[in-house]
């Protein structure tokens, strides 16, 4: 959802369900631009990471100081210990 809020399309997209499935497969999506921040870029690979050992949770991801800078500015309280939070 991050990735096609910050390009406008579908992190995997082909003409064919079977070309469609070997991108996903591959992990194979166009780059995020570049004016988008380190961060930001970093978080979206990493959550559509081929390898779901790799992928970050949720808990490690509210971690992140840019993840706490951004909520602080938005009056967000994160808290690992939320059930909501631990649900996801």
């Amino acid at each position: 959802m991050v990735y096609e809020l910050c390009t406008g399309r579908h992190p995997f997209d082909a003409q064919n369900q079977a070309a469609l499935a070997l991108k996903i497969v591959m992990g194979k999506f166009q780059d995020i631009p570049s004016f988008y921040s380190k961060d930001l870029r970093w978080l979206i690979q990493s959550c559509l990471s081929v390898d779901y050992k790799r992928r970050p949770s949720i808990n490690f991801l509210i971690e992140r100081p840019f993840i706490i800078e951004q909520a602080n500015k938005l009056n967000l309280s994160l808290n690992s210990n939320n059930k909501n939070i631990n649900r996801v």
